[in-house]
């Protein structure tokens, strides 16, 4: 009986490094999904990741950007410098950023997993490596994955294939998901893993009502799952429940992981909210939303230009201008480095993503960069003019920095650049 690797193009089993063999990998895949044992199913689909993950970063000529630490980068860091350098598109990165949660439940017995998650994590992990085989601009660039250009939901269950094609394809657009007869309750209900990146999709496109549907349908069936908590927790605060939302979110547990990280990002705007919110207790809620994001920031190694920009403008509103100098200083050095080294790649991508280029210009204005802020912001709004939401947001937080700095004279011209009449 032929093993399923032999759809493969033979130059994707040929895959190796010194210590590993793709084939290899593959094959024990195959045998632990046919056996129904999740673990190592699992465990093997994060091992390819991983793998795939280092070599597209030395492919690509990528050194995962310094941390405080000495530790080893973790696979988390990799993927984000190579979504942040436009080698993983964004969708990709998502998928596979679930599976490597997936595999750190595992490594570190964080919840129970069953046969379903792993057939996710198999899903999630053939679309990893079709970018990798295919997609990725310093990777093989095969024209299939398959032999004889097999189509890649053959191998996948239907059910799941269907729901991938959805989060990859402009037919998302055209789904309504609190109408059942669209897409079966059972292809998304699975597990959680691919559920949750449905919510995300669904949330960046505004459809807040079918984001909550389809959250309300999986926490019943999973009201454990962490990443399905974050995004209702998310939903919560941006429903202005932050009481609720404070509450959810606080009850997760720390996990040493990457997903900490969030969890803190989110409470630290829940208490942002509460400190506009509530005048009289402004002062409490913004410590706790300083703690939040300090912790964070600090949890990821001091690499999450996020947590780390609002880290630096709470210190700022709280007194502590030294520490919100330390970290813009920081992210500045950053994200300056990164648009560069775009600039001098290959690629056609020339600048930063919109959000990164709006905490570089925060972080230049942070200290005092007027001009480099305002050009920073300048290039923001030429590159991104259809996002004039985020672009408000970066004027109000604007206006409450140059007010702590005392600098309430620049607000009008940060004004023309950032919200032109």
């Amino acid at each position: 009986m032929p093993e399923f690797t032999d759809v493969f193009d033979p130059s994707v089993t040929a895959f190796q490094t010194h210590v590993f063999h793709l084939l290899e990998d593959l094959l024990a895949l195959g045998q632990h999904r046919k056996e129904q044992a999740p673990v190592a199913t699992i465990l093997h689909c994060t091992r390819i990741l991983e793998v795939l993950t280092r070599d597209a970063l030395t492919r690509a000529g990528l050194a995962v950007s310094p941390n405080t630490t000495n530790e080893a980068p973790r696979l988390v860091d990799m993927m984000r410098q190579l979504r942040e350098y436009e080698r993983m598109p964004s969708q990709t990165y998502r998928l596979l950023d679930r599976l490597r949660a997936l595999g750190n439940s595992v490594r570190h017995v964080l919840d129970r997993v069953t046969m379903d998650d792993a057939e996710h994590g198999y899903a999630i992990i053939l679309h990893g490596l079709h970018w990798y085989f295919c997609l990725f601009p310093d990777g093989p660039k095969l024209n299939s994955l398959c032999v004889h250009d097999r189509p890649l939901d053959q191998l996948l269950p239907l059910e799941i294939a269907r729901l991938l094609h959805l989060l990859e394809s402009n037919d998302l657009a055209a789904v309504d998901f609190l109408d059942h007869d669209a897409l079966s309750r059972r292809s998304f209900l699975l597990s959680p893993v691919l559920t949750a990146v449905l919510v995300e999709v669904l949330l960046d496109a505004n459809r807040t009502a079918e984001s909550q549907g389809v959250l309300t349908d999986a926490l019943e069936r999973f009201p454990l799952d962490i990443r399905l908590r974050q995004l209702q927790g998310l939903l919560h605060s941006r429903a202005g429940r932050l009481d609720e939302a404070c509450a959810l979110l606080k009850s997760i547990e720390g996990t040493d992981s990457a997903a900490d990280e969030e969890t803190h990002g989110i409470l630290g705007g829940i208490y942002k909210r509460r400190s506009v919110a509530n005048p009289e207790q402004s002062l409490q809620w913004l410590r706790a939303c300083r703690d939040h994001y300090d912790h964070g920031w600090n949890r990821s190694r001091e690499t999450n230009v996020y947590l780390g920009i609002n880290a630096a403008a709470t210190a700022l509103w709280l007194g502590n201008p030294e520490r919100t100098t330390t970290i813009a200083a920081s992210i500045r050095d950053r994200l300056s480095l990164r648009r560069e080294k775009l600039r001098s790649s290959a690629g056609d991508i020339a600048y930063l993503h919109c959000w990164d280029q709006l905490t570089l210009a925060e972080a230049h204005l942070l200290l005092g960069e007027w001009d480099a802020s305002r050009n920073a912001y300048d290039e923001a709004c030429e590159h991104f003019p259809m996002k004039k939401q985020a672009l408000q947001v970066a004027f109000t937080q604007v206006v409450k920095n140059l007010n702590v700095l005392n600098r309430a004279d620049l607000i009008e011209s940060f004004r023309q650049v950032l919200i032109p009449e």
